[in-house]
């Protein structure tokens, strides 16, 4: 295929196994449908964001696909934005729900130059973290209407949270229930949990050279194996 892909930057499956989805430097998105094979076909679709929102968007950190493959997520590393798309029938059309500045003081804490972004399995979470703010943005997401809401903010050094300096990649737990995230410059790896009752809590860090813990010193991101152990 003759699809632009100058620059790629982050990659992204979609759940049916048959778009990939990678950010460039234009910036934008390319969407590549997939064969049987795993191999792009046919023509590639290319989203804009900035002049899809209207906003300043000069740089694309990171994507990500929901699981049930109603979304793509993607967020600005430059101007701290966080924008969504809603799956129409084919994925060869991306409509844009909504953009969001995510460095604004009020109703949000802030996160500034938003590194990386994960969705649970279930679709019910999404998670933003900071690599100035050093910090982890917890979001519920809404499919009936479309919209995400904060659900838990950590940043480090705050209300006892720690291993968030220079916050990097994020990964969910199959069953939603916990969060790991990276802080590249703590060389750590922070355990949040979902508690049905208190909501999300930050748990732990686990530090490189502390407890006997080696080998994990400036980790960029982090995986869990789909049985969880």
């Amino acid at each position: 295929t003759d699809a632009p892909l100058q620059n790629v930057s982050a990659l992204d499956i979609a759940p049916s196994g048959l778009v990939l989805g990678a950010v460039c430097g234009t910036p934008g998105i390319t969407l590549l449908d997939l064969d049987a094979n795993g191999i792009p076909s046919g023509e590639a679709q290319t989203l804009d964001p900035e002049a899809d929102s209207g906003l300043e968007i000069t740089s694309l950190a990171d994507i990500a696909f929901s699981p049930n493959g109603r979304y793509l997520f993607a967020i600005c590393d430059e101007t701290n934005h966080l924008v969504q798309y809603r799956r129409t029938p084919a994925w060869a059309v991306l409509e844009l729900v909504s953009a969001y500045d995510l460095d604004f003081d009020g109703d949000v804490t802030p996160t500034r130059e938003p590194i990386a972004i994960a969705v649970s399995l279930d679709s019910k979470h999404l998670a933003i973290s900071g690599k100035t703010s050093d910090s982890v943005a917890i979001y519920s997401i809404d499919p009936n209407a479309d919209l995400i809401t904060l659900s838990a903010y950590f940043s480090d050094g705050i209300g006892g949270v720690d291993g968030l300096n220079g916050g990097g990649g994020l990964a969910f737990s199959d069953d939603g229930m916990f969060l790991y995230a990276v802080g590249y410059y703590d060389s750590a790896v922070s355990l949040f949990e979902n508690d049905p009752d208190d909501g999300w809590n930050y748990i732990a860090s686990y530090i490189d050279g502390e407890d006997t813990l080696e080998g994990m010193h400036y980790p960029r991101d982090v995986s869990v194996s789909p049985d969880g152990s």
